[in-house]
């Protein structure tokens, strides 16, 4: 799996589900369910399947292929990768780490994006 399970991860959001509730559910370690969300780690067939249950989802629904999410930075229009939490309503006012960095420093405008 590249990166983090993202389906995983907004539908317990999306449930207000935390990991030692889904844990004490399923049976499965708040452990390993953060670790599966981080994307550090599949589970086997018998805790995927109790995972899924318990979100009322298929296995293939939750650990099918992940998407790849892909955005590029508002100021510069280098790609980024996305990780958990950067997900964003507006993609388009995303920037990348270095262009973040130069925001903070007063080297960029923060209210508008430089990439022409």
């Amino acid at each position: 799996m590249k990166g983090p399970n993202l389906k995983l991860v907004q539908l317990m959001a999306s449930l207000s589900i935390n990991h030692k509730n889904l844990a004490k559910v399923t049976g499965v370690s708040p452990e390993l369910i953060s670790d599966i969300c981080a994307g550090k780690t599949q589970p086997d067939v018998e805790k995927a399947i109790a995972i899924s249950q318990a979100l009322n989802v298929s296995v293939e629904d939750l650990f099918g292929d992940q998407p790849e999410h892909h955005l590029k930075c508002r100021d510069c229009g280098e790609p980024i990768g996305v990780i958990w939490g950067e997900i964003m309503d507006d993609a388009n006012q995303v920037s990348c780490v270095t262009c973040f960095g130069r925001i903070i420093q007063g080297e960029l405008d923060p209210a508008g994006p430089r990439n022409g």
